[in-house]
Formats: structure tokens, C-alpha cells, sequence
């Protein structure tokens, strides 16, 4: 009768487990890691296009007014206003400086805080300007009412296309308009601290528009989805199709989550803010994310077609019905084939998203490394300054080296000196205040009255022996004053006045300077003082050509000064374009930037920032992407390659394998019936040198031995005692376990009256059925030796090392044994020990002590005296007794526990209990805890006694 597996009360939910262990939790994992992969995947896309996103933004601001082709001194003054750094006789300098009809100059007028600061003198819309200035700072209804008034104005005088609300959305870009018939080109920039101003190129070329045109197609894509906004003054231009509210509400979204990008409805915002306070927004679509979806539902859907035909298979598996039946080659096929896609699939995306991983890390790798080479750069600054103090220093003893310099001379030597951009401005005075040398004209009055003042403070402070006399030491109330407010510690000018002979910081006018200033104490007439300074801009300028100038490193470095929008020597060659507008986002963003940049050149990773020594440069070091992304994209194409011959192997492997396993198994199949007829004759075939045969080798040497091995386990199991013996005032416990079937180790408690037992442990050499029978021997050698009445543990010892000399040493059977006489009424042990591992005694609140006991193991020798000790049981004491597969137990790495880890072992589980019973199970639990899992390599024998 067939049976039916089916009607079986837990056939149901052992189908259920087969299901979950071997199709349900697989595909769960690939599906879970399938998922991941696309999740990482979708990251990544966001990723790259957050950074196209944020290249067309950079883009989009630095076009506003980088790269069009006006004099550099026009870019020079609009930065100088910007930062607050021109004065009034600036502008004048600079309109005086162009040549030209009237008509052609530039316009420029300038508003702080609603009240004008400078007008151009040809400047005659100068009241135009000034409403539409004014004009631009409001917004809502009050803007739109001085639009409708000023517009028609507007139109009239800057063509038909411009009105106001245009104006106030190009704030700080270049424009087109007509002016007097002509095309000219108009920037109006305005900020929220109160700075508004207008530049008007009326005279431009055919050749320079069509370079505008140029410049300005490269943004036009963004023309309807660029918005324009000043937030301190709730001033909102939002890009078209959209109003001021959502345009206001995204970029507060923005400012609450720090981000530079946030979707909302639909959109992605981009914002750019300034060190103004004027933003910058592009709009662009949110990135359709259907194909990412489109794979997921495929994985899911592939997922849980393979789960039903993963429920059948199982299904026929269990039924164990002939129609059912599923041949084993196919089984081999479909199981080697699933066991092998799994893992591929796991290490095809563990790789992946390494290689992921591994090109965001080169890409941080590259930043840190670039700003740490920034830092460099501008941290070895002080050596510039350094050797400006030590030029200042020899320029001073120069002046008075002998012989004495005439005024030509010296003059002639320091005008080298100024036009390399060593010094801007010498001036050496005497004990008049009479200027010896000087470069100083008629321009620089102010900065020549404070020289003298200081010049009698030094005199006062350092020199009083050449003080004037006569009209010359006369000094008005108001030079009294300014003496008095430069040594005055609360005004700061103390540490300059009184410090002479160092270089010091300074700002003059509006513009950085480093300040060197000297006495001559030693002179007796001739010079009192030397003050020499030096523009900021040209010491750091000098600093950082010298510096840039190594081909050797791996980082390039390139400088631009962002005044004049001119890169420092050496230039870029190919990407000067694209680095200015990197630079220029920089500058305006007021702080440090982060760019992998596709350069001419290939890929690179950028970084860029204001210098702060002058705060007029910027600097971006760029290290090459090409050599690291090519090696991960051999890596890629390695690991593609990988899956495939991987795939064709395991199909290829699939087959021959279920050809290589049927007819093993079938002989195996054979063999194992044989064993279950109790067949002792029986004999598999060996095939092939391969595991197989080497497995048919083994089971033919089982069976072989599997007379002889049931034989001698019921003999070894008769020579080990059955429980331990009860002692009064003790507790004692053992526990053996062998590494095979058949062990090495023995161990015996021979009561030999009420009051004394014999304790012993032993280790016969190797396994099987000979240390069965070794241990055998020991076992009546004992018991004959103590029916002769003699229990000395010399005389036990000596005659069990003539059995096993004179019986088992041609055999090479040798054993160790440590004999223990325990005498309880004298609370005594008595030991001596034949090659056996040395016992631990542990003392009351003691730690353990090892009692170094040597001797030959039984055999090794004919006649041997065999060393020993004696010793006190105290209350509380503890006596171990072990063999050496306890200290020689594997833990982490290829150590073993060893005696020293062995002894604290026993110390600590020996204060844990009092009962000998509890000591053991500590000492096991504590070495099952440490070593390595799984059986113990060598046989293990312990035993613990204790006193109560």
C-alpha cells in the first residue's frame, strides 16, 4: 500500500518550512537586495542631476556679468563699489582717465542710503536715474504705482522693451538698451543694505554685441524659468508662469532646510544668494523616476512568479508520489543553478555599490585634499610677509650706510623697487618733519600730515635728544591731539606708534596695506624716521604667482583677481571660461565651493575660494578625475565580464555536475544498504580520485573497522567509573570528553579505605581501539598493585612504567599519569606525577598556584624516579587535576588558551561556588566562551575537588 504523506498532521507545515528555508527567504533576500540596488541607483541619479542642476544655476548667475568684453577698469570700479572700497576722487580719476568725445564715457551714479554719493559729470539723465534708483527699492503696490508713472519716461529714454519692473528684475546683470538711438548697454544693481547704482556703456561696438549676444544665448534656455529676488526687501521677480507667494514660500522652505534645491509641486527650486543679498532662482522639472518604478515592478513581479514555481516544485518534493517524481539530475541542475545566482546576484551588487561608495570617497578624497592645499597656500603667506619686514629693514639701514646716499640716488633704487611691486610708498623724514625721500605728491596731503605726526611721536618716545628747537618745536592744540590719540592705548594706535621696526596691517583709505615704520637713534642728524608701505594687493599678488607656478603637483592651482576678472600667472590655457564662473560663483556666493567640473582637459574635482589676506582674489585648486574614474571603470567593466563567464560557467557546471554525482550516489546508495543488511563484506567502488573516491575510500575503512571499533567502545566505557564517590567534608567532580569515538584520555577515584582514596588522571598517545586497550592495561595495572597491598604512588608509578615499557613501547604507546593519594582524615594530598599536565591548587581568596611536578611519561624509560610533592587541603581550598586538552584548546587567531589563561579560569570559577559540581560547570561554560566553536580538538578530562 502506498502511503500518504499528504494525510500526515504536520505534512502541511513541514511543506510550509521546506518553502520558507529554501525559496521564500532566498528570493526575499535577492528581491530585498534588488531593491536596495535600485534605491542606491536612484540616489545616485539624483545625485548627478542636483549637480547639472547646480552647473546650470552657476551658469545662469555668473552670466549675469562675467565674460563680456568691456575694459577691465569699468569690472574694476563695479567690484570697488560693490565692496565699498571707492571714493569720491576714485570715480573722478577714473572718468578723467577716458579718452574720447563726451558721448562715449561711461555714465555712472551711485546711491547710498537713497542719497547720492557720486554722478559722473556727463551724466544727463541724472535725475532720471535718481527716481528710478529710488524707485527700485519698493515693491507692491507702492512699486507698481512708480511704474505706472515712470514707464513711458523709461521707454523714452531706454527703448521700448525696458520699463521699471525690468530693471528691478536684472538686478546686477547687463542688459541691452537704445540710448540716444544707439544700442548701449545698461547694469542697474541694487542691495538690501541701502547701495544702488547705474552703469551706462553708451558707445558700444558691432563686434562687442555680437560677443553679448553670444554670452547671453548661452542662458536664454532659462529666460521663462529664472526668477529674480532681493528677500530682505520683500522684493520677488518668481520665474514665469508662477507668482510672488510660491516663489516666497519655496525659498523660506529652502532656508529652513539648508539646501540649496527643494522640490515643491512639481518644480525643483535652485537658489543662489549672494554676499549682497540678491538671490537666484532656476526652475527646472522634477526628474521622472518611471523607469526606476518600471524595474521595481519588474523585480517584484519576476520575484513572485519564481515563488509559485518554487511552491510547486516543493509540493512534488513532498507528495512523494510517483507521478510527482522529479528525476535528481534536474534537481542538481535547478539547485546548482539557484545556489549560484543568489551569491552572483550578492556580489554583483555588493560590488556595484562599492564601486559607488568608492567614487563618492575619491571624489571627498579630492575636495579635502584641494582645501588642505588651500589652506597651505594661504597659511605659508607669512613668509611673503616675512621677507617684506626684512626688505623694509635693509631698505632703512640702506638709506644711512656710508657713504651717504644723495636724494637721486636713493630715489633712483626705490623707483626699481615700486615698479617690481616691492613698495608702493618711502618717505623718510628728519627732526623737522622735512621729507628727506619721498614718492609722495601733492594728492597725498592727509597720508603726509599723519606721517609727520608720526614722525614727532617717534621723536618724543625714542630720539627726545633731537627734539626741534626754535619755530621748529612749535605745535598747534590739533597736533597735540592727534599725538595723543595715536599713543593712546584706547584708541589701538599705542601698539603701531610704539612699536617701530616691524611691519604692520593697516588700512588706508579703503584699501589694505602692510605698514613698515623705523627710527634712527643712532644718528645724531640726517633721518629721524622711515615709514614704507605696500598695496595688499600687490604683495599677495606676487605671493600667489610665486606660488602657483609648480607643474609638478598633482593639484593645479590657478588665481584670479576678481576685481579686474583676470586670472594671476600662470593662466588656465583651456578652461579659463569655465573656471571665471566658477570663481565669480564663488566670490559672490561669499564662501567656499565644491565642483566636479567637465573640463576640456576631462573631469575634475574643483574647489574655490575668496582669499583672505586681501579678499580680491580668488582661487580654485582642481585635481584630474580621468586616472581614478578610469580605474573604476575598468572595474565595472571587470565586474560585467565577471557575471558573464560566471554565468556561463555555472551553466556549463550545472551539467556536468549532474552527471558527476549520479553514479557516486548510486554507489554510495549501494553501500549504505549493505550497512542496513549488516553486511560485512560489503565494498563500494572507487571511481575517480576526487572527493567521491576518497568518500568511498573512507566508508570501506568504516566498515572495515567497525567491528573492532564497537568492540572497543564497550571496553573503553566499562574502564571509566560510573559516578564519583561521596567524601565527607568534599565535594568532587570529573568530565571527560573525547575528541573521536575512541579517546586517549583516562581517569580514576579508587577508594582505598573510609579515610584515603587515590586520585588519577592519565593520557594514553593517539586514539582508537590501542588507547582502548593501553588504558585497559592501566586500569589492572592499578588494581593489581593495590591488591598487593602497596599504595605508595612511587612504587604504583614504577610498576606501571615496567608494563608499559616492556608490553607497549614497540608499539609506541606511551602514557602520562598523575597519581594523587588523597588522605581525608589528614586533609593530605600526596602527588607525583609521570609526564602528566601539572595540577592547580587554589587557596581560600587566593589565586591559583600550578605545582611544577616533572617526570617521563610511563614507558619512555626502563627504570625512572618519578618526582612529587605533598600538600594541605585547607577549608575552601580547591584541587584541579586536568589533561592537555584544556590549555591546548583553540581561541581567536591560531592561540591557544595556554596555562596562565588556564589558571585565572580556574581561580575565578572557583570563587563562584562552593561545590565542586558548580566549579566544573563554571570552568566549561567559561572555556566554551572563549575557544573557538565546535568540538575540541584533542580528548579533555577533568577533575575538581574540593574541601567544604
Amino acid at each position: 500500500m502506498r502511503e500518504n504523506h499528504g494525510s500526515h498532521p504536520f505534512a502541511g507545515l513541514s511543506l510550509i518550512i521546506q518553502f520558507a528555508i529554501f525559496v521564500a527567504f532566498p528570493l526575499g533576500i535577492g528581491l530585498t537586495m534588488m531593491l536596495f540596488a535600485l534605491d542606491r541607483w536612484d540616489e545616485r541619479e539624483i545625485g548627478v542631476s542636483e549637480a547639472a542642476r547646480m552647473e546650470c544655476l552657476d551658469r545662469a548667475v555668473a552670466c549675469q556679468d562675467i565674460g563680456f568684453p568691456f575694459p577691465t577698469d569699468q569690472f574694476f570700479k563695479l567690484q570697488d563699489t560693490r565692496y565699498g572700497y571707492s571714493s569720491v576722487k576714485d570715480f573722478d580719476g577714473w572718468m578723467a582717465d577716458f579718452s574720447g568725445n563726451e558721448a562715449s564715457r561711461p555714465i555712472f551714479q551711485i546711491f547710498t542710503q537713497k542719497n547720492e554719493y557720486y554722478s559722473s559729470p556727463n551724466n544727463s539723465l541724472r535725475e532720471f536715474f535718481r527716481d528710478v534708483l529710488d524707485a527700485v527699492f519698493l515693491n507692491g503696490p507702492e512699486f507698481e504705482a512708480r511704474a505706472r508713472v515712470l514707464d513711458p519716461t523709461i521707454a523714452r529714454k531706454l527703448g521700448a522693451g525696458c520699463s521699471l519692473a525690468v530693471l528691478q528684475r536684472k538686478n546686477g546683470e547687463y542688459q541691452r538698451v537704445d540710448f540716444n538711438g544707439k544700442p548701449a548697454i545698461l547694469l542697474l544693481e541694487f542691495h538690501p543694505k541701502g547701495l544702488a547704482m547705474i552703469l551706462l556703456l553708451p558707445a558700444v561696438s558691432r563686434e562687442q554685441l555680437r560677443v553679448i549676444s553670444e554670452r547671453w544665448s548661452q542662458t536664454s534656455q532659462w529666460s521663462t524659468t529664472i526668477g529674480k529676488a532681493v528677500p530682505q526687501l520683500d522684493i520677488w521677480n518668481p520665474p514665469q508662469g508662477f507668482d510672488a507667494s510660491e516663489f516666497r514660500l519655496a525659498w523660506k522652505m529652502s532656508e529652513k532646510t539648508g539646501t540649496q534645491q527643494i522640490e515643491k509641486n512639481g518644480r525643483v527650486w535652485c537658489f543662489f544668494l549672494d554676499r549682497w543679498g540678491k538671490l537666484t532662482c532656476l526652475l527646472f522639472p522634477v526628474s521622472n523616476s518611471a523607469g526606476g518604478w518600471g524595474l521595481r515592478g519588474l523585480a517584484i513581479g519576476a520575484t513572485f512568479l519564481a515563488a509559485i514555481w518554487g511552491w510547486l516544485l516543493v509540493s512534488k518534493w513532498g507528495t512523494g508520489t510517483k507521478q510527482m517524481f522529479v528525476p535528481i539530475s534536474f534537481q542538481l541542475r535547478v539547485f546548482f543553478l539557484y545556489v549560484t545566482l543568489l551569491p552572483l546576484l550578492s556580489s554583483v551588487l555588493l560590488g556595484w555599490f562599492i564601486l559607488q561608495d568608492q567614487e563618492d570617497r575619491l571624489q571627498q578624497t579630492a575636495f579635502t585634499n584641494c582645501i588642505r592645499r588651500l589652506n597651505v597656500l594661504e597659511g605659508s603667506y607669512a613668509g611673503e610677509f616675512q621677507e617684506f619686514l626684512a626688505r623694509g629693514k635693509n631698505i632703512r639701514n640702506w638709506v644711512v650706510s656710508p657713504p651717504e646716499k644723495n636724494v637721486r640716488s636713493v630715489q633712483t633704487w626705490f623707483n626699481k623697487l615700486h615698479a617690481r611691486h616691492f613698495f608702493e610708498f618711502i618717505h623718510v623724514l628728519d627732526q623737522d618733519g622735512k621729507a628727506i625721500f619721498t614718492n609722495l605728491d601733492e594728492t597725498k596731503k592727509s597720508l603726509i600730515r599723519t606721517y609727520q605726526i608720526l614722525n614727532h611721536v617717534a621723536i618724543r618716545e625714542f630720539m627726545p635728544n633731537r627734539l626741534p628747537s626754535g619755530a621748529g618745536s612749535k605745535i598747534s592744540a590739533l597736533d597735540l591731539l592727534a599725538e595723543e590719540c595715536i599713543t593712546s592705548e584706547e584708541f589701538g594706535w599705542a601698539r603701531l606708534a610704539l612699536n617701530p621696526g616691524y611691519a604692520h596691517p593697516l588700512v588706508m583709505g579703503r584699501s589694505p596695506v602692510d605698514f613698515y615704520w623705523d627710527v634712527y637713534p643712532e644718528r645724531a642728524s640726517g633721518p629721524t624716521t622711515i615709514m614704507l608701505s605696500l598695496d595688499r594687493h600687490w604683495l599677495v599678488t606676487r605671493f600667489l604667482e610665486k606660488s602657483m607656478g609648480f607643474e609638478s603637483e598633482k593639484i593645479r592651482l590657478y588665481g584670479m583677481n576678481m576685481f579686474l576678472n583676470e586670472f594671476l600667472q600662470p593662466q588656465p590655457k583651456l578652461d579659463a571660461p569655465q573656471l571665471r564662473e566658477f570663481i565669480s560663483v564663488c566670490e559672490k556666493a561669499g564662501k567656499m565651493q565644491q565642483r566636479r567640473l567637465e573640463l576640456k582637459s576631462g573631469p575634475a574635482w574643483a574647489v574655490a575660494m575668496t582669499e583672505s589676506l586681501s579678499g580680491r582674489f580668488g582661487i580654485v585648486a582642481i585635481l584630474e578625475a580621468r586616472e581614478s574614474l578610469a580605474l573604476l571603470d575598468a572595474w565595472r567593466w571587470g565586474l560585467g565580464f565577471a557575471v558573464l563567464g560566471a554565468l556561463f560557467v555555472a551553466a556549463i557546471a550545472g551539467q556536468l555536475l549532474a552527471g558527476l554525482f549520479l553514479i557516486p550516489i548510486h554507489d554510495l546508495a549501494g553501500g549504505i544498504e549493505g550497512v542496513a543488511q549488516r553486511r560485512r563484506d560489503i565494498r563500494i567502488p572507487v571511481r575517480r580520485p576526487d572527493e567521491f573516491g576518497r568518500l568511498a575510500e573512507a566508508f570501506n575503512r568504516m566498515i572495515s573497522g567497525l567491528h573492532e571499533l564497537e568492540f572497543a567502545k564497550i571496553v573503553q566505557t566499562d574502564l571509566l567509573p560510573e559516578s564519583m564517590p561521596k567524601i565527607s567534608g568534599y565535594s568532587i567532580a570529573a568530565y571527560t570528553q573525547t575528541a573521536t569515538k575512541l579517546g586517549g584520555d583516562y581517569y580514576d577515584v579508587v577508594p582505598l579505605d573510609d579515610e584515603s582514596f587515590l586520585l588519577l588522571v592519565g593520557d594514553v598517545t593517539g586514539h582508537g581501539a590501542p588507547a582502548a586497550l593501553a588504558m585497559a592495561m592501566a586500569k589492572a595495572g592499578v588494581a593489581f598493585q593495590l591488591q598487593t597491598g602497596r599504595i605508595s604512588t612511587q612504587d604504583l608509578l614504577e610498576a606501571l612504567n615496567h608494563v608499559f615499557f616492556t608490553e607497549l613501547k614497540p608499539m609506541h604507546r606511551f602514557m602520562t599519569m598523575l597519581v594523587v593519594l588523597f588522605e581525608t582524615r589528614k586533609n593530605y594530598l600526596t602527588l607525583r606525577n609521570a609526564g602528566q599536565n601539572f595540577p592547580i591548587i587554589i587557596p581560600k581568596g587566593s589565586q591559583g598556584k600550578m605545582l611544577e611536578i616533572p617526570g617521563f611519561p610511563l614507558g619512555i624509560r626502563k627504570k625512572c624516579n618519578f618526582e612529587g610533592t605533598a600538600l594541605p587541603m585547607n577549608p575552601g581550598d580547591v584541587f584541579v587535576m586536568y589533561t592537555d586538552g584544556l590549555p591546548e584548546a583553540p581561541i581567536q587567531g591560531d592561540l591557544m588558551v595556554g596555562q596562565e589563561r588556564l589558571s585565572e579560569i580556574f581561580t575565578l570559577c572557583s570563587r563562584k561556588s562552593t561545590d565542586a559540581d558548580e566549579i566544573l560547570t563554571e570552568i566549561l561554560s567559561a572555556f566554551d566562551r572563549i575557544r573557538k566553536p565546535g568540538p575540541y580538538p584533542d580528548d579533555v578530562t577533568l577533575i575538581v575537588l574540593r574541601r567544604d
